[in-house]
Formats: structure tokens, C-alpha cells, sequence
């Protein structure tokens, strides 16, 4: 009990010290992020909840900090940005950390781009050690930067992977990435 209790405390830091990205890039160069499959379609059950779960938190007006965000569009799910994520994904659980910047210097714009995406504006959010989408997308809402990042207007279209590795130090780890195509 008291492990599963650290393992969730170091989870909560992980999210809360994770800065969400959102910022539009001219032309970003290519990705230098292992090449892997494309994510399944339909999306996993996992991040089809996760999608609907973000939906449901943007049909309504909340607070993020100190912001108050009106009600936003519902996100349509992107193979693309499934696809950028999920490779941010598999790098943050093989490579050992939890940043939007890899340790390649690889970004959210490069990602997005070297997935075949074209984008006018981007965001990211990143949680290590959650499996369940609800529980993610709850801690997501607690953070004023991940939570603008979810509530944000200027994104219509969401792609999001969960990957878990036992030999990891979070066991899991989530990337949403929500973008608008230009």
C-alpha cells in the first residue's frame, strides 16, 4: 500500500511539474524520434474514453487557475497527432523522461510534422504513472497549464497514446496532442 501510494505521490508531481506546450511553428524540421507503427483505427478504448472524457470537460465553462475558459468545440480524433503522440510516448518510456523536449531536442511541432500533420497551432500534455483515462484527464483539469491547454478554442483536433513499460520509472505514460490543421 505505501509503495502504490509513492508510486501515485511521484505520479501527481510528474503531472503537475510537466509544462504543457502550445505554440504555432512555422515549417518545424524533421523528427529524429524512432519511427513506429500507426496507431490502430479506430482509436484504443483507452483513448477513445480519453477523447470523450476531454469533449465532455470542453462542452462546459471552467476555470484553469486564475483563466476561465467558455465552453470550446468538441476535438475530432487525428490519426496524425495519435501518431506524433504515441511516438512521444514510446520515447519518454524507453529513453526515461517526462518532458515535451526529448533528450534529441525533438518537439511537439517537429513530432507533429515528421507525422504528416500540418499545423497553424499545437499543444501538449504529458502525465507519467495513470493508466486510466479518467483518472488522467482528472489530473490534467487540476493543472491551470494542462487544463488551458484541453480548453483551448483554437484546437480541433486531438490524437492521444498510452504506453506502459514495466522496466520504466512511471510505468505508464500518456501524450495528448491537440492541434488546429492550417
Amino acid at each position: 500500500m505505501i509503495a502504490q501510494a509513492a508510486l501515485r505521490a511521484c505520479a501527481a508531481l510528474a503531472l503537475l511539474a510537466a509544462i504543457a506546450a502550445c505554440a504555432p511553428r512555422a515549417e518545424p524540421g524533421p523528427s529524429t524520434s524512432a519511427a513506429v507503427r500507426t496507431p490502430e483505427l479506430p482509436p484504443s478504448l483507452e483513448t477513445s474514453r480519453l477523447l470523450d472524457l476531454v469533449n465532455e470537460a470542453r462542452a462546459g465553462a471552467r476555470r484553469c487557475g486564475v483563466a476561465a475558459f467558455p465552453p470550446a468545440p468538441p476535438v475530432a480524433w487525428s490519426e496524425a497527432l495519435a501518431l506524433a503522440a504515441e511516438r512521444h510516448s514510446l520515447a519518454m518510456a524507453s529513453e526515461g523522461f517526462l518532458d515535451h523536449v526529448s533528450p534529441s531536442g525533438d518537439t511537439v511541432g517537429e513530432r507533429i510534422a515528421a507525422a504528416g500533420y500540418r499545423a497553424r497551432a499545437w499543444g501538449e500534455t504529458i502525465a507519467g504513472g495513470y493508466v486510466d483515462p479518467g483518472e488522467t484527464v482528472a489530473g490534467f483539469l487540476a493543472s491551470p497549464s494542462h487544463c488551458a491547454v484541453l480548453m483551448s478554442a483554437d484546437f480541433s483536433a486531438l490524437g492521444a497514446a498510452l504506453v506502459e513499460d514495466d522496466a520504466s520509472v512511471y510505468l505508464s505514460y500518456w501524450t495528448l496532442v491537440l492541434a488546429a490543421p492550417r
